[in-house]
This record gives C-alpha cells, structure tokens and sequence, in this order.
C-alpha cells in the first residue's frame, strides 16, 4: 500500500504539478503577450488607413493592397496573392460609382491593364 502510494506520488510529481503562483505568473504573461499582440495589430492598422490602399475582393490572402503612382490591376492582383489555380471568370474594377470591366484574357496577355487610384477596389469573380 505504502509503496503504491509512492508511485502514485512520484508520477504527480513528474507530470509537471503547477503551484498557484506559477500558473497565476503563465496567465500574466500570456495576458501581456496579447495586449502586446493587440497594441500591434492596432498601430497596423492605423499604418493602413494612413497609406493610400486598393482592396481586392475575391480569393486572395491580403485584401489590402498598399496603393503606388504605378500600380494597375494587374500588379495589385499579384500583390494580394490571388489563391485559386484557375483564373477569374471576370475582373472588376470599381471607382466612384463607376464599374470598369477588364477583359481576363487581355489581362493575361498583358494587352490590357488598368492603372488604380486609391480606394479603388477591384473584384475577382469566379
């Protein structure tokens, strides 16, 4: 019995038993890790809605694309990482309440591109 008893407590001992103030010191830094984290995400954010932008709407890994003097559809649909292996069924392009289309097969041949102002947003159809 006795010797049970100490198996019994030398595996609790080895499975890492935590005291109150080591778990109370883990959740604090897991705590500041995520206000560090939030304060981060902020200041990007705020970084982007300083920076002139374009945002693509379709299957892309970054909406968000930072606006240049020479960036065209083209560019911009590079620069948000365009995900799908097969190309869209057509690319849209708004502006001021005004929808331009762009021919996908012209696009593809580099025969014609669009350059973008900044808050335009360009659409990516399947």
């Amino acid at each position: 019995m006795l010797r049970a008893f100490s198996i019994l407590l030398l595996a609790a001992a080895m499975t890492g038993c935590v005291s109150k103030s080591s778990a109370r010191h883990e959740a604090e830094k897991a705590y500041l890790r995520g206000q560090r984290d939030a304060v981060k995400s902020n200041q990007q954010q705020q970084l982007l809605n300083q920076t002139p932008s374009v945002t693509v709407i379709g299957n892309v890994a970054n909406r968000v694309v930072p606006w240049t003097e020479t960036l065209t559809v083209a560019q911009a649909i590079v620069l948000a990482q365009y995900l799908s292996p097969i190309s869209p069924s057509a690319v849209l392009v708004h502006r001021a309440g005004q929808t331009y289309t762009i021919s996908v097969r012209m696009l593809m041949s580099g025969v014609q591109d669009m350059p973008l102002e900044p808050g335009d947003v360009v659409e990516l159809r399947k």
